[in-house]
């Protein structure tokens, strides 16, 4: 039978070694918001237009700024409950349609358009998919950009480049930072 004193050591002990293991919990969460999402590593200062492209690309300020951009007013990116998470009072950005159409898309067959995408790729991994209709011939088209500047200055927290679809109700889950590549892919 343990006496009261040796239990009570045990307990202490017990809630000691739980609130390391809670902390140790704590942090590893809150590490990757911290880190991850401020790091200077997934800056990439050039986004690659890949894939099924007759011609490849390589976009880099210098060369996005040569492209026919247009200038864009309060732009509101919402989560997922409607909530307005950051307003964009004005950007400068090229249609992604235009950087398309530029790179050519291996269309082969017309009638099978309904079966290519574009995958857009973030330097910490993030992914959306547009499909080709969409950003052909929808609303979607003239209102998904290729970002490079905010509020009169060149991005430089969220990457250099950042895609955002600016017809999106809710337009956080397609707004793409630490742009890395467009890629034209088909479903088979």
């Amino acid at each position: 039978m343990l006496r009261p004193e040796t239990l009570l050591i045990s307990i202490s002990l017990f809630k000691y070694i739980m609130k390391i293991v809670y902390s140790f919990i704590l942090f590893l969460f809150f590490s990757h918001f911290l880190f991850a999402q401020n790091d200077k590593n997934n800056i990439s200062n050039e986004v690659e237009v890949i894939g099924l492209v007759e011609k490849p690309m390589k976009i880099n300020m210098e060369s996005v700024k040569k492209m026919k951009w247009v200038e864009r007013k309060d732009f509101k990116i919402t989560g997922l409950d409607g909530t307005v998470k950051r307003k964009i009072a004005n950007f400068k950005g090229v249609l992604l349609k235009s950087i398309l159409e530029e790179a050519r898309i291996k269309l082969e067959n017309p009638k099978d358009r309904g079966k290519y995408f574009v995958l857009i790729t973030a330097t910490d991994g993030y992914q959306v998919i547009f499909s080709y209709n969409e950003l052909m011939y929808s609303v979607a088209s003239d209102n998904t950009y290729l970002v490079f500047e905010e509020e009169g200055k060149e991005i430089d927290k969220e990457g250099k480049f950042v895609i955002i679809c600016a017809s999106d109700i809710i337009s956080g889950p397609r707004h793409v930072k630490w742009l890395k590549t467009i890629e034209v892919k088909r479903v088979d």
